[in-house]
């Protein structure tokens, strides 16, 4: 149910700005998957996708509902996620010597496991939402959408392990992964308040007066 006497005007107001959060949610997402490097000079450089993705991302944090503690999960993983991005950058264009690889790698992984996470604690806030507003029925294709994003995106991160052998193939399928997975969250996020047959906005005192009857 939704918060103590609130409106239906107040509840329409407040599913269009959870709607509109998710939706920049999924574009700071895109942002994050999408790479494209150039070089300048003797720099390479990933044209600042994933920092503006995890701004975005960042931005829309504190605006879901705060009674739900899955979205304050996605602070820690996108600090985790620019950090991890930061590194990378530096060390693309610096090499520290015998242990470059390596640490380039495991901020490959950590970064990699970051950005799944995110996407996860999205998917379960909004299924909790959901659950709580009474239109959970409303989310059946977020798990399916979730399990293929976390395939492309490791089948991706497995590929550039061995040597980017199968990029040419796996890169594009990682991205229409992705876009599936961020599509269908901000589908859900359209259906997340139903405020029709849903019984009248009464406080939780007449609530439970009402059940004693």
């Amino acid at each position: 149910m939704l918060p103590e006497n609130l409106t239906p005007e107040e509840a329409a107001e407040k599913a269009s700005e959870y709607q509109k959060q998710t939706m920049i949610f999924c574009i700071g997402m895109l942002f994050i998957a999408f790479d494209y490097f150039v070089k300048i000079g003797s720099f390479n450089f990933d044209l600042l996708t994933d920092l503006i993705g995890y701004g975005l991302v960042f931005s829309t944090i504190k605006k879901f509902p705060t009674r739900n503690n899955l979205f304050k999960k996605l602070t820690k993983f996108t600090i985790i996620g620019l950090i991890t991005y930061i590194g990378q950058e530096i060390l693309i264009n610096v090499n520290i010597g015998m242990f470059h690889y390596a640490i380039y790698g495991i901020l490959s992984a950590v970064g990699t496991m970051a950005f799944m996470y995110l996407g996860f604690y999205m998917m379960e806030g909004m299924m909790l939402e959901a659950k709580i507003n009474r239109a959970l029925k409303n989310m059946q294709n977020m798990r399916g959408s979730a399990v293929i994003f976390a395939i492309v995106v490791l089948a991706n991160f497995i590929d550039y392990l061995i040597g980017d052998k199968f990029a040419s193939i796996l890169y594009p399928v990682m991205l229409a992964g992705t876009v599936y997975f961020l599509l269908t969250l901000y589908n859900c996020s359209k259906t997340a308040y139903i405020l029709e047959d849903r019984p009248s906005y009464t406080s939780k005192k007449e609530e439970i007066e009402n059940l004693k009857k």
